[in-house]
């Protein structure tokens, strides 16, 4: 199993890399599970408005994706939780756009 804690994406704290990884791929039949993926930036930072942390989060998938040498056209099912409904809308237009 291979690890993916990119630069490029945010740094997970020391404190629970020992349980958590932004993504994790397992040989056997090239499955890439990537998980929590959110609104901070590569610096740390979180994006102000949903639609800001949204493109973030996914930018941050896309980035996972690459370096294990896929893309979105790879995923075959993505979860996203929303806090507020008013968000959906949102949500839709962001996806639909990559």
């Amino acid at each position: 199993m291979t690890t993916l804690n990119l630069p490029t994406v945010w740094a997970v704290p020391d404190q629970v890399r020992t349980i958590y990884a932004h993504a994790r791929e397992v040989p056997a039949g090239r499955t890439l599970f990537v998980s929590g993926q959110f609104g901070v930036a590569p610096d740390g930072q979180m994006r102000a408005e949903f639609a800001e942390q949204l493109g973030q989060a996914m930018a941050n998938a896309e980035a996972l994706l690459a370096a294990a040498g896929m893309a979105m056209t790879d995923v075959r099912k993505a979860t996203f939780i929303l806090t507020r409904t008013d968000d959906l809308c949102v949500l839709e237009r962001v996806r639909q756009a990559r």
